[in-house]
């Protein structure tokens, strides 16, 4: 028997039993049994023994329904998995066809899922799939079926609508599940989803094909911040081009095309510069300056933040450190993203960033937004720390989250920046006026510093001066400026002109 035609048949027998998916234990152990005699044929020329291949006893409990489940349910969700999504939507859109009606795909991904795994440990991470899973399964406003898909996504499919208007009530309803905070294990998280959703058969003639465009759609809308986004072709374009800008991300970081913006920060009282905030800028060496907005996300998404911003962290405390020298005491913002304040190594990092530059852990302050705290008492664990090495800490675009008076009291933290939104429109709408009033008044009383974003023009400072508002920044005292342009204007000054 020729050494080719051994291992051939060995093909055979491992190309049959996955062929066949082997049924039970006894076909398995008769695979491995051939297997193991053709072997030793081949290695000794002959068969010197008949090789029995026991099943762990365990294993032998395995029957051919369990089999089946695993195959078609997520272990972790208990919804049907991706396979039994494609087999349920050919099974639909041959009905539609039929019928000349309409299937709806919708792809649903919780935000920043990873985060909470990561941070929270796996079995957490389990159960909130699990729980949100359930959720959404109670959607009682028509017939849907859910699916569980690869890690942080559900897909759901709408096959029982008339027309669109009644699809987007549906869509709309099943993303309200999502409104309420979820409570695991003590703990109360507010989860926000993006959505993707593709139509039969406008958007695809096949399931994978209609799971791809709405997967498009979904990741168009993280991108762009949306909620819901229903696919069009033009989305490839965008998924490609997202691609090209996290690959450029990372060559940029090695090449060094990332510089520093810094825009300063007006004392209300005295006109005097008392801080800075630093800005990230990309000089792509093609497309020229890339907008933060168009690469910001991408690299958050991509996990690509954590050394970009560490790098804008050591950067800025650099320059800083270097102005005080050469100038006078000055504080620098710098802020931090999600994925770095989930980051298990970051009090490491900005004591590593301090001790490197020699800056004065006084002079830092790290700017965190309110959707920042997903989980309430660890994200006061993270800012104790740094409150630890004596970093100051703001709350960024405040009054566009949930924040509660109740948490608001218990965070370290030493000021509040009002969201721009709230000031460029202040002259114009009496509740922007009242809402601003109130979170200075508010601050007062719990002894937090005030900065107001976005000051535009004089009558914006005049209010904000009135409502004894601690600091401005916007474009009516300068744009954000090269480090050069910055110091020429400010530093060597002592008031804002």
């Amino acid at each position: 028997m020729s050494k080719n035609l051994i291992l051939g048949m060995i093909f055979c027998i491992v190309s049959q039993g996955f062929i066949l998916q082997i049924q039970d234990v006894s076909d398995l152990s008769f695979t491995l049994s051939m297997i193991f005699q053709l072997l030793a044929y081949l290695i000794f020329q002959e068969v010197y023994f008949n090789l029995y291949v026991t099943i762990p006893l365990e294993r032998q409990t395995v029957t051919r329904e369990q089999l089946n489940y695993m195959a078609h349910f997520n272990e972790v969700t208990g919804l049907p998995n991706r396979r039994s999504l494609i087999l349920h939507l050919r099974d639909c859109m041959h009905s539609a066809y039929s019928e000349n009606r309409t299937v709806g795909l919708l792809v649903i991904n919780i935000n920043r899922f990873k985060i909470i795994n990561d941070s929270l440990g796996y079995q957490f991470g389990d159960q909130l799939l699990k729980t949100t899973g359930e959720r959404i399964k109670q959607y009682r406003g028509g017939k849907i079926e859910v699916f569980s898909l690869d890690s942080d996504r559900y897909a759901v499919v709408l096959s029982e609508f008339v027309e669109t208007k009644l699809l987007n009530r549906q869509v709309s309803e099943i993303l309200q599940q999502f409104k309420e905070p979820l409570l695991l294990k003590d703990r109360e998280l507010y989860l926000t989803p993006s959505a993707g959703i593709s139509l039969y058969p406008f958007d695809g003639s096949s399931p994978e094909e209609l799971l791809r465009n709405a997967n498009t759609a979904l990741h168009f809308a993280k991108d762009h911040g949306m909620d819901l986004n229903r696919y069009a072709v033009s989305m490839k374009r965008e998924a490609q081009k997202s691609l090209q800008i996290e690959h450029d991300i990372r060559k940029g970081l090695k090449r060094g095309e990332f510089y520093l913006e810094y825009q300063p920060q007006i004392d209300l009282r005295t006109n005097e510069v008392v801080g800075v905030e630093a800005l990230v800028r990309w000089q792509h060496p093609v497309k020229g300056t890339i907008s933060p907005a168009d690469f910001i996300p991408i690299a958050e998404e991509s996990g690509l933040i954590v050394p970009l911003g560490e790098w804008v962290l050591q950067e800025a405390c650099s320059q800083n450190r270097k102005w005080q020298q050469q100038y006078r005491p000055l504080s620098i913002s710098v802020n931090l993203s999600i994925r770095q304040f989930q980051d298990v190594h970051l009090t490491d990092r900005i004591q590593r960033v301090l001790l490197d530059t020699g800056l004065d852990p006084t002079c830092l302050e790290l700017e965190i937004t309110e959707s920042t705290m997903l989980d309430f008492d660890q994200g006061i664990d993270v800012l104790d720390r740094i409150k630890k090495l004596g970093v100051q800490i703001s709350i960024d675009d405040f009054g566009t989250g949930y924040s509660s008076l109740h948490y608001l009291k218990k965070l370290p933290i030493d000021r509040l920046k009002i969201d721009q939104s709230f000031v460029r429109e202040l002259m114009e709408d009496r509740s922007n006026k009242a809402i601003v009033s109130t979170i200075t008044s508010m601050a007062k009383h719990l002894q937090l510093k005030v900065t107001a974003e976005g000051v535009e023009n004089e009558e914006q400072l005049l209010f904000l001066q009135e409502q004894h508002c601690h600091e401005g920044q916007g474009y009516f005292f300068s744009k954000p400026l090269r480090s050069e342009d910055f110091e020429t204007r400010f530093l060597k000054v002592a008031v804002y002109n």
